[in-house]
C-alpha cells in the first residue's frame, strides 16, 4: 500500500460512514515532525481529511525507541561527519544475510527548500581493507523548490555481519537538530525521544497516537514503545493502551507492539461513541485521554495522558417506557 493509496481507501471509509479508523502503521516521513506535510498524498493530510469528515483517527506510535536516534548537531574535529556522541562518528546495525532495512535522515530546515546539505552512507568493515561503502543517499539541498531536508536508503545485506552508517555535512549552514531511523533494527546509541511516526506526529486534536504497555505489568512501557515530544515540542503519544494479548498468529502472549495497543484503544473509542453518538471526533479523543489512567505528570512524552481505560459507568434511567394500568 502507498500513501495515495491510503488516502483514496480513507476517503472511502469517510463516504461509507466508518466513524473509527485504527491504522497500526508508521510511514516514512514527509514532513518535518511538527504535524505538517507539504506531500498531499502524506497520511497525516489523510488523517485530518478524515477527522473532517467525521473519524476519530487512532493510530500506533511505532515501535522506534530503539532504533531512532535524535540529537544535536555536533562535528567537534570539523571534518564535516558529524557525531552522534562525543568521539562516535557512526552507528551500527547488525543485519543476517537477505535482511532488508530502511534507513531514513532527517534534520533541521526549511521542507521543500532546504539549504542544508547532509548525505547518508552505509558501510561494512573488515580488519582487512577497513570500510567499504555499500550504499549512500547524497540528494541536493541548495535551497531549490522541492528539495527536502531527506535521505533515505533502502538496503540488503549480501551477508551476515555489522553494517556502519555516518551522516556527512556536504554543504551549507550547520542545522540544530538531525535525526536517524533504521525501520525494524536497534541502532548502536539509540535515542528514544522523538521516535514518534508519520502520521503519529499529527496535531489534529481528533486523532489519537498510541504507545504500548504489556497488559500483565501495565505501569510498565514496553522498551520499544515510541515516545515523544515531536520536534515542534508537542507531547505524544496522547495515550498507551494494553499489548501482548493471544492471538492465532501469534500465540499466547505473542501479540507484542503499539500495533496491537492501538486498536484496543480504537475499540474503546467505538464504545464512547456508543454511549455518546453526538461526539465529534475531538470530544472522543479528550474523554479517553481524561478518563486515562495517569502514569506520573500527566501529560508526558512516555505514556501521554496514561492508560487508556473506561469510566465505570452508572446505568442511566431507561426512556420511553411506558406502563399499562392492570397489565401486571
Amino acid at each position: 500500500t502507498n500513501k495515495a493509496e491510503l488516502k483514496s481507501t480513507a476517503a472511502w471509509m469517510v463516504s461509507e460512514g466508518v466513524q473509527v479508523i485504527n491504522m497500526s502503521l508508521g510511514w516514512s516521513w514527509d514532513g518535518p515532525g511538527d504535524g505538517t506535510s507539504p506531500n498531499t498524498e502524506s497520511p497525516l493530510n489523510t488523517v485530518d481529511s478524515a477527522v473532517t469528515g467525521g473519524v476519530i483517527w487512532v493510530n500506533a506510535a511505532g515501535n522506534n525507541a530503539a532504533s531512532n536516534w535524535y540529537g544535536d548537531y555536533s562535528d567537534s574535529d570539523s571534518d564535516g561527519t558529524l557525531e552522534f556522541v562525543s568521539g562516535s562518528e557512526y552507528q551500527y546495525v547488525y543485519l543476517s544475510a537477505g535482511t532488508k532495512i530502511t534507513v531514513q535522515l532527517r534534520w533541521d530546515d526549511t521542507w521543500d527548500s532546504a539549504d542544508s546539505d547532509l548525505d547518508l552512507y552505509l558501510y561494512e568493515w573488515d580488519s582487512c581493507c577497513g570500510y567499504t561503502l555499500f550504499e549512500l543517499s547524497i540528494d541536493e539541498q541548495s535551497g531549490e523548490p522541492g528539495q527536502n531536508p531527506y535521505e533515505s536508503i533502502t538496503f540488503t545485506a549480501p551477508w551476515a555481519d555489522y553494517y556502519y552508517l555516518f551522516v556527512k555535512h556536504s554543504s551549507g549552514s550547520a542545522p540544530e537538530w538531525f535525526q536517524l531511523l533504521v525501520w525494524g533494527k536497534d541502532l548502536s546509541i539509540p535515542v528514544g525521544e522523538h521516535s514518534i511516526t508519520n502520521p503519529g506526529d499529527s496535531s489534529n486534536p481528533g486523532m489519537l497516537t498510541v504507545g504500548a504497555t504489556n497488559w500483565a505489568t501495565p505501569s510498565t512501557i514496553e522498551s520499544f514503545s515510541s515516545r515523544g515530544p515531536t520536534t515542534d515540542g508537542r507531547i505524544k503519544p496522547d495515550i498507551v493502551g494494553a499489548d501482548r494479548g493471544d492471538s492465532v498468529s501469534y500465540g499466547v502472549n505473542g501479540f507484542s507492539g503499539t500495533s496491537q495497543a492501538s486498536p484496543h484503544v480504537a475499540g474503546l473509542a467505538a464504545l464512547v461513541l456508543q454511549r455518546y453518538p453526538e461526539y465529534t471526533p475531538g470530544q472522543v479523543a479528550s474523554y479517553l485521554k481524561n478518563n486515562a489512567l495517569g502514569m506520573g505528570i500527566v501529560p508526558n512524552n512516555t505514556w501521554g495522558y496514561g492508560l487508556a481505560q473506561m469510566p465505570l459507568f452508572e446505568p442511566t434511567a431507561p426512556i420511553d417506557v411506558t406502563a399499562t394500568s392492570g397489565a401486571g
